[in-house]
């Protein structure tokens, strides 16, 4: 393929296997594979400006790929700016494995790109939106994969998954297998470590109802009394049949428009509805005060004590909105202070992103050690353990006009106090670092080669006034061309 065909299909594969990846359950294993072919470029002797026009391409692809859900949803400035960030991003990272592998050492490079793909992820996280995707929340879906976040962070197995698939495209490329053993060791350490930590207790059981209608989605966009009451109303009556007995029932986020007019009768809606089930009711609502609209989730206690919980705030309650789990360090510090077992988090998703949201909440719950009780309209009503087991999962549409979803999970044993909650972020910067560092030695290496050693010694040791004379000498007693 001397057309440049082959660079293409790498970049296709890499780009198809990570959405792929991020989308759908099923194919949490391609993440581990897709960064393959795009690496086996860059370790090969490709022209260094067609692997990075690959990269770039991959880095637009994918990004594209992850965002295509929010098309409509998102401006357009906003996502050629994701588009383009990605691009560049991710093409960094290929470039500087290539440097260090050529310049340092083959498996040099794969630390490179392992670091910086880490790095990466880490900054891509800490943008006005947080966490939109990551090659880590993939594999979730695998939960005895990511129980090594509840040391790092999700950042060691975006880590994981870049070293592995580095060394699989070196022995590819290097047609040597001993280049599998590293691969192997890594895959293998992360699997020991997650059956062990499956293997820790668990806090107590508490038995969740989570609760969600598709059908009532006009409700929650709708500045109108009846509308919003009436939402309220159904929502209640499903609660006072499905509910008896749990501890916990979720609604999802803005079931209803709430404005000072009505705000005090849907709540006593909710109430009434709860009365008797002996369960704390969460339910998310868009509080409106003249023109001004907060997205809020109020829990109502079985004594009928309300607390609100805004989003993006602390809460006197275990209660986040779906949103907040993009921001890593928000949760990391509200589970270190306030030590919840179990959160209920309402959502709202956009249909085709509700693996992808389920997988990211899920894996917060591994880093910081609580389970979740997530309520997601036009997405899924998710219940998961700590250990990041899903012992529940339905889809939000139902023929029948609410989904409803009861089961018991375990709690946290010890919510907020993971190693990854005590000491932060720290594996980003010792990785990042490491990486850097050989990135550094291998650009010297690639300046000091430009120029060679036997010039750069007779430079020092002759004199500048020396190099003229013997310039003109060497060109006067020249044989004369024919």
């Amino acid at each position: 393929m001397r057309d440049g065909r082959l660079p293409l299909l790498c970049a296709g594969l890499t780009a198809a296997g990570l959405v792929l990846a991020g989308h759908f359950a099923w194919a949490w294993w391609l993440a581990w594979l897709a960064p393959v072919p795009l690496l086996w470029l860059a370790f090969g002797e490709a022209n260094p400006v067609t692997v990075m026009a690959a990269a770039l391409g991959t880095g637009a692809l994918m990004a594209l790929g992850w965002a295509w859900p929010y098309v409509g949803v998102l401006s357009a400035p906003v996502i050629n700016a994701a588009v383009a960030l990605s691009s560049i991003g991710f093409a960094l990272c290929v470039m500087g494995a290539r440097v260090a592998g050529r310049w340092v050492s083959p498996m040099a490079g794969v630390a490179v790109f392992a670091g910086l793909w880490t790095l990466w992820d880490f900054v891509a996280a800490s943008g006005p939106d947080g966490a939109l995707a990551s090659p880590a929340f993939s594999q979730a879906a695998s939960p005895i994969l990511i129980q090594s976040a509840a040391l790092f962070g999700g950042w060691v197995v975006t880590f994981l998954i870049g070293a592995v698939s580095g060394f699989l495209a070196l022995a590819f490329r290097k047609r040597n297998a001993l280049y599998l053993l590293p691969a192997a060791a890594l895959f293998t350490a992360n699997l020991a470590f997650g059956a062990l930590h499956l293997e820790r207790g668990q806090g107590p059981d508490q038995r969740v109802t989570l609760i969600a209608s598709d059908r009532l989605a006009e409700a929650g966009t709708v500045d109108q009394r009846d509308i919003a009451l009436g939402a309220v109303l159904a929502y209640a009556a499903e609660i006072r049949l499905k509910a008896q007995g749990s501890n916990l029932v979720v609604l999802p986020e803005r079931i209803a428009v709430l404005r000072p007019a009505w705000r005090q009768a849907a709540i006593d809606i909710l109430r009434a509805g709860a009365a008797g089930t002996g369960a704390t009711v969460v339910a998310g609502f868009a509080w409106r005060d003249g023109g001004v609209s907060r997205n809020i989730a109020l829990a109502i206690a079985p004594d009928g004590t309300v607390s609100r919980y805004v989003q993006g705030g602390a809460g006197v309650a275990p209660v986040a909105i779906s949103h907040d789990l993009n921001f890593f360090a928000r949760m990391r510090s509200r589970a270190a202070q306030e030590r919840f077992a179990l959160i209920a988090v309402p959502g709202w998703d956009f249909g085709t992103d509700a693996a992808a949201e389920t997988h990211k909440a899920v894996l917060r719950g591994v880093e910081n050690g609580f389970a979740l009780a997530r309520s997601a309209r036009d997405g899924e009503l998710v219940l998961a353990d700590a250990h990041g087991h899903v012992v529940g999962e339905t889809p939000s549409a139902s023929a029948d006009g609410f989904s409803v979803l009861t089961r018991v999970v375990a709690s946290g044993a010890a919510p907020g106090q993971t190693l990854y909650d005590r000491i932060g972020d720290a594996f980003v910067w010792a990785a990042a670092g490491f990486a850097i560092s050989l990135l550094l030695y291998g650009l010297v290496r690639l300046v000091l080669s430009l120029t060679p050693a036997e010039d750069m010694r007779r430079r020092v040791s002759v004199p500048a006034s020396r190099w003229a004379g013997a310039a003109l000498v060497t060109r006067q007693a020249a044989p004369p061309r024919r």
